[in-house]
């Protein structure tokens, strides 16, 4: 394909270290500024537009000029025992001047041939344009659950045991927390330096914690009314919710007062974030009390491994079989044939796909908000 005024399209190809500032310059320009926002992908998606990455950046040239451009980061969860290598999906753009070309197309198609050279058993994505995606076998799959938590309930939390008190913490915790995430496997794996970079990009400093012998037992990260993530013992967790809950709230201020701007001076309600009860305690404990929540998809997946994603989780009964459209599951004599789609729902649910033609339980899976890219 050519253009008469900038010359030839080349690529899809990985980029060089030194085309990551125009490539950060593109992604500003058209995701950040003309949608009226500060240019902040540089601060935001710093450890993916970085040198270390950028053979996992897929670009499109003319004439020598970036014209389209994806970021992929491949993100290992841990879902208890099991381990999953999750591809996230970045920035997807193409410059206005050359869409409805295919290139978004021919670029995401390399990220999935990159994604795979990785090892990542499926690829994830959020998006406000779910069908263009459909067309490149991703759907909505995948549980996370919400939690309300408010004035009516919270009590129904248990306290924190006697003589452990919950405090603030600022990044100085960081070691800690992530001591605390590996004893805890649930989501995914973090160095000290990833996770303040993914703690930057989401503009929060600011951990709640509670200490047993002098070392951290378990975490919230939250902002004003949402608790993000958290680790420890499922019953000293939920006293901590209900520890910080009760530090914000001001039980003194009445839920109608209102600031100019018609604001709460009081915490009216919170919401924290779970995944689904096959592989987190809490949501067990949480669901046993009846605590209302909702339940969402992840995101949209595509799958890279199913073969690979059973294998982790010791599922060796289950038979794959793949090709470029369809996937093929087979467990004792039943076996099922799915488009992308379908089988991505097959594999993570929630939905019971094909369930009357073979006996397969969705695998569970966590990747926390903040891991999301």
């Amino acid at each position: 394909m050519t253009n008469s005024t900038t010359g030839a399209i080349e690529g899809p190809r990985p980029a060089r270290p030194q085309e990551l500032p125009e490539i950060i310059d593109l992604l500003n320009k058209w995701i950040r500024v003309a949608r009226g926002n500060e240019p902040t992908i540089a601060r935001d998606w710093g450890f993916i537009y970085s040198p270390a990455n950028a053979e996992n950046v897929m670009i499109m040239t003319a004439g020598g000029r970036i014209v389209a451009s994806t970021g992929i980061w491949a993100n290992d969860v841990r879902l208890g025992s099991a381990q999953l290598r999750v591809g996230g999906i970045n920035c997807v753009l193409t410059d206005p001047e050359y869409r409805h070309h295919g290139l978004g197309m021919r670029v995401m198609n390399a990220c999935h041939e990159r994604m795979i050279e990785l090892g990542c058993h499926l690829g994830l994505l959020g998006t406000r344009i779910p069908n263009w995606y459909r067309r490149l076998g991703w759907e909505y799959a995948g549980v996370s659950r919400t939690y309300e938590l408010n004035r009516g309930n919270i009590e129904f939390l248990p306290e924190l045991p006697a003589g452990l008190t919950a405090e603030g913490a600022g990044l100085e915790a960081v070691d800690e927390i992530v001591a605390l995430r590996e004893a805890f496997p649930l989501g995914g794996i973090r160095t000290s330096e990833t996770f303040c970079a993914l703690l930057t990009a989401r503009k929060l400093s600011e951990f709640f914690v509670v200490r047993q012998n002098g070392q951290v037992a378990a975490y919230l990260l939250p902002s004003a009314t949402h608790i993000y993530e958290w680790a420890g013992p499922p019953a000293l967790v939920a006293g901590l919710i209900r520890a910080w809950f009760d530090r914000v709230d001001d039980r003194s201020v009445s839920t109608s007062t209102r600031r100019e701007e018609r604001i709460p001076l009081c915490l009216e309600r919170a919401t924290l974030s779970a995944p689904a009860a096959a592989i987190s305690p809490l949501t067990y404990l949480l669901d046993g009390l009846h605590m209302p929540g909702s339940i969402d998809y992840i995101g949209m997946i595509r799958l890279l491994d199913p073969r690979g994603i059973f294998e982790a989780f010791g599922r060796h009964d289950v038979r794959v079989q793949m090709d470029e459209e369809t996937i093929t599951v087979a467990r004792g004599r039943r076996s099922v044939t799915l488009n992308l789609c379908q089988a991505a729902k097959l594999v993570f649910g929630p939905e019971a796909i094909a369930d009357g033609e073979i006996d397969l339980k969705p695998v569970p899976l966590c990747q926390w908000s903040l891991e999301h890219v």
